[in-house]
């Protein structure tokens, strides 16, 4: 009888490991069950490492965790759409929202909103702002002298001498936030920028709030959702990456950094003369609440 047993679950973890790696994926995005039983869980190592920035200096790691996944946080960085409509009602209500399915009371869900947004606003150069070029380090250490630039590349993993394809006027900007901004308003907004870009892949709560700002609609039924996830990806992005059947959060990250770092590899970050565009990568959010 056990080596009954044997043979059947060996049979099944052969089985098992021959599914396909996009199939896992969709998968991991069906669990709904996992997904709820984690609750905000997948958030926490970066929300708390927020948490923990003690100086405005420190910012730039954040940053670079962000810029990593393909998320947009502190300037536009590449072609990626200038954000827009960033004071109107829907955006300040989908951002209390999301505080509020995090765990926030209403009131200071509310603040951390409003915070969030004004931070935003004072981070968006005007319509008339010079469009974005490369930029070496060196440039980038004079428009921009109070961000770690050192400690963003280091995040990032990508090489110094490569260039960064960003507005001047934005880091201008970013640079007199830096200066300017408490270490709560920095806090607020940096998670800000983690739960618009991640609620599509949290409980089916946060999920329904992005897709009734994205779209003012329902979220797709699951088996739709699923599969256009998947999609959203290359197959060489299942083949590379190694994927854990239940951790749909946490594996979506990953194929998003492999898709950065693609862009790396093909001539974005090799060179002095290259140009590093890492948040190329469609946004989780519509531009109308950047």
């Amino acid at each position: 009888m056990s080596r009954t047993l044997g043979i059947i679950l060996g049979l099944a973890v052969m089985l098992a490991s021959q599914v396909p790696p996009r199939h896992k994926y969709q998968e991991a995005c069906l669990n709904v069950a996992q997904l709820e039983q984690l609750g905000t869980q997948p958030l926490a190592q970066y929300l708390g490492s927020i948490a923990a920035l003690q100086n405005p200096h420190q910012v730039a790691l954040a940053v670079g965790a962000l810029h990593r996944y393909g998320a947009f946080a502190a300037f536009r960085v590449g072609q990626e759409p200038v954000p827009d409509r960033l004071r109107d009602y829907a955006t300040q209500s989908y951002a209390q929202k999301l505080f509020e399915l995090l765990g926030d009371p209403a009131q200071e869900a509310a603040e951390e909103a409003r915070t969030a947004i004004n931070m935003e606003v004072s981070l968006t150069p005007p319509p008339a702002a010079a469009p974005p070029r490369a930029l070496h380090l060196a440039e980038l250490r004079r428009l921009a002298p109070n961000f770690d630039w050192h400690a963003y590349w280091a995040t990032l993993g990508a090489p110094e001498n490569g260039t960064l394809a960003a507005s001047p006027d934005a880091l201008r900007q970013l640079n007199g936030r830096i200066l300017l901004a408490t270490m709560e308003e920095w806090k607020s907004y940096l998670r800000w920028c983690w739960l618009r870009a991640t609620a599509a892949l949290l409980t089916p709560p946060f999920v329904e709030a992005h897709f009734g700002f994205a779209t003012a609609h329902p979220a797709p039924a699951r088996p739709a959702l699923c599969t256009a996830a998947a999609a959203a990806f290359p197959a060489t992005a299942f083949a590379d990456v190694p994927l854990t059947r239940d951790d749909y959060f946490g594996d979506t990250l990953h194929l998003r950094a492999w898709k950065v770092r693609q862009r790396w590899l093909r001539g974005a970050v090799v060179n002095s003369t290259s140009a590093l565009t890492p948040s190329g990568a469609a946004p989780s959010t519509p531009s109308r609440g950047r």
